[in-house]
């Protein structure tokens, strides 16, 4: 059911592709009739939502169940975003929240930070690259980067790895002009997702209005894509937090950042 045919359709790739946004920028796509490869760690739960997406879409779903916090597993996706035909859109969605007081330590901390560089910084720069040449020698292709609102923060390694997402990505537009593909950044702030459950925290105690509909953040990233932007923050009231956070007085944005840290769940 999963196997890719030879025909001439576009794909896309996703990491994360199982649950929350990834899944449903893969509903999305497969609603355009794209194929997918999606990349997730669940074995069971890719297998049964790639099935899924086949059935109802009529798309080719081909699941890769694997570990990218793996250095090596993430070299042997890079060689599959390389090789992949009529590639269309890479989209480096996985990841996950690494809320720590500075100076917790042990081994287990300390093996989760690297974990959370290897998977949302590392690996978007391995993934992206190995993107480019073939999106390039085709004249179109999408590159989506998830970075977040966090990148306007102060919290912790979970910022600094946003923050960097969000840098590279928009070099990497720079240097796509011109050649049809593009690279987007995408810097959605809370969703009601699994995101914050499978790390073991709470939601935060944030007034809803300050929430995005994760259906939102897609459909907005989309047309965002298709239009060549660079940068996405989905929603007016985002738009304008972020515009405040980066024109305004740097002490906005730790003030900002201590009123989250009030409302903040570690981890358990």
């Amino acid at each position: 059911m999963f196997e890719r045919k030879e025909r001439r359709v576009a794909t896309a790739i996703i990491t994360g592709g199982s649950a929350g946004l990834g899944l449903l920028f893969a509903e999305a796509l497969a609603e355009r009739g794209l194929d997918l490869i999606l990349i997730a760690r669940d074995k069971a739960r890719l297998k049964q939502v790639c099935r899924d997406l086949a059935e109802r879409h009529h798309v080719a779903v081909e699941p890769i169940a694997i570990d990218l916090a793996d250095p090596d597993n993430a070299e042997i996706i890079a060689k599959v975003i390389s090789k992949t035909k009529d590639l269309l859109y890479l989209i480096n969605n996985a990841g996950f929240a690494t809320h720590f007081r500075a100076g917790d330590g042990g081994e287990r901390i300390r093996r989760l930070q690297r974990n959370a560089v290897n998977v949302m910084a590392l690996n978007t720069l391995l993934f992206s690259s190995a993107a480019v040449r073939p999106m390039v020698k085709a004249g179109q292709g999408h590159i989506v980067n998830i970075a977040s609102t966090a990148a306007w923060t102060y919290t912790g390694n979970y910022s600094a790895i946003k923050s960097y997402v969000l840098t590279y990505t928009q070099s990497l537009a720079l240097e796509l002009e011109g050649t049809g593909a593009t690279a987007t950044a995408v810097c959605p702030a809370w969703m009601h997702t699994n995101f914050h459950s499978v790390a073991g925290l709470a939601e935060p105690a944030i007034p809803e209005w300050l929430y995005v509909r994760p259906e939102q953040a897609v459909s907005e990233t989309l047309r965002a894509v298709r239009r060549g932007k660079s940068l996405v923050v989905p929603t007016r009231r985002w738009r304008l937090i972020i515009w405040c956070l980066t024109h305004g007085p740097r002490a906005w944005r730790r003030q900002f950042t201590k009123a989250y840290l009030r409302t903040k769940n570690y981890r358990r």
